[in-house]
C-alpha cells in the first residue's frame, strides 16, 4: 500500500465513522498536501508538530519518517511499531521511502506480527471450536493473507500457521454430514439391553424375598434347619450377590 493509498484508507475510515467524524474527515483533507509538501520541504520538524497527538495510521508512517530522518532512531523505532501495530497489512514498496526505513519496517513486522500471528490463531480455533464458523474462517484468511508476504514467510512457525489455518478453513467450509440415523439392530439392542437390566432387578428382588422368607421360615421352625433347602440352580451365587449389596 502507498503513502497516498494510506491517507485515503484513513479518511475512508473516518468517514463511515458518522457526521462527527466526516466534518474530522474534511478537516484532515489538507492535512494531507501540507504534509507531504513539508516532508518534502523538508521541513521534519514541522510535519512531526502538525501530527502531533494523532494515533492515525499515516500520522505514525511520516512521524516514523521524519524522526528517522532527524536520526531519532529509537522514537522513529517506536513510531514503525505504532503503525505495524495499527496496520498489520501495511507493506510499501522501496520506491516510496528511504532504504533505512524499509529495513527498519521489514525487522519490525518481522518481530512483532509472529506474536500477533499466534494471537489471531488462538481467536479463531477458539471461535471455530465453538462451531462459530462465519467468525472464525475470516481470522484463519486473514492470517493466511498476512503471512503469504516476503518477509515473513521465511520466518520459523509461519509456515506451521499457514499449514493448520488452511486446514480449519478446509474443514469449516466442508459441509457437515449429519450424523447416520439409528439403524433397527440398534434400537433392537437397546431393547435386549434394557430388558436383561429389567429382567437382572427383577431376580435380585425374588433372590432378597426368597431370603428373607427363609429366615422367617428358620425362626417357626427349627427343624428346618436341618433340612436340606432345595433351590433353583444359581441362586446361590445370586444370593452372595444380593448379601454383599445390602
Amino acid at each position: 500500500m502507498s503513502i497516498s493509498g494510506l491517507w485515503r484508507l484513513s479518511l475512508a475510515v473516518l468517514l463511515m465513522g458518522g457526521p462527527a467524524a466526516s466534518a474530522l474527515a474534511q478537516e484532515s483533507e489538507p492535512i494531507e498536501g501540507r504534509v507531504e509538501q513539508l516532508y518534502a520541504s523538508p521541513h521534519y520538524e514541522q510535519v512531526l508538530a502538525l501530527l502531533d497527538g494523532s494515533n492515525d495510521r499515516t500520522a505514525h508512517l511520516y512521524r516514523a519518517l521524519c524522526l528517522l530522518a532527524l536520526s531519532r532512531q529509537l522514537d522513529s523505532q517506536r513510531a514503525v511499531e505504532s503503525l505495524v501495530t495499527a496496520a498489520p497489512e501495511f507493506t510499501i514498496s522501496a520506491e516510496e521511502v528511504p532504504p533505512r526505513f524499509l529495513m527498519l519496517l521489514t525487522e519490525t513486522r518481522r518481530a512483532l506480527l509472529p506474536g500477533l500471528l499466534r494471537k489471531l490463531f488462538a481467536q479463531a480455533r477458539e471461535q471455530y471450536q465453538a462451531k462459530a464458523y462465519d467468525r472464525a474462517v475470516p481470522i484463519f484468511e486473514r492470517i493466511l493473507n498476512l503471512s503469504e508476504t516476503e518477509d515473513l514467510r521465511s520466518l520459523e512457525d509461519i509456515g506451521d500457521l499457514r499449514v493448520l489455518s488452511e486446514g480449519f478453513v478446509d474443514l469449516a467450509k466442508t459441509p457437515q454430514a449429519p450424523p447416520p440415523p439409528q439403524t433397527v439392530a440398534a434400537a433392537a439392542d437397546d431393547l435386549v439391553r434394557l430388558s436383561n437390566h429389567q429382567r437382572a432387578a427383577h431376580h435380585v428382588g425374588r433372590i432378597v424375598r426368597h431370603r428373607r422368607h427363609f429366615r422367617f421360615a428358620q425362626g417357626l421352625d427349627e427343624a428346618l434347619a436341618d433340612r436340606p433347602l432345595v433351590l433353583e440352580p444359581g441362586t446361590e451365587r445370586a444370593i452372595e450377590g444380593a448379601e454383599i449389596l445390602r
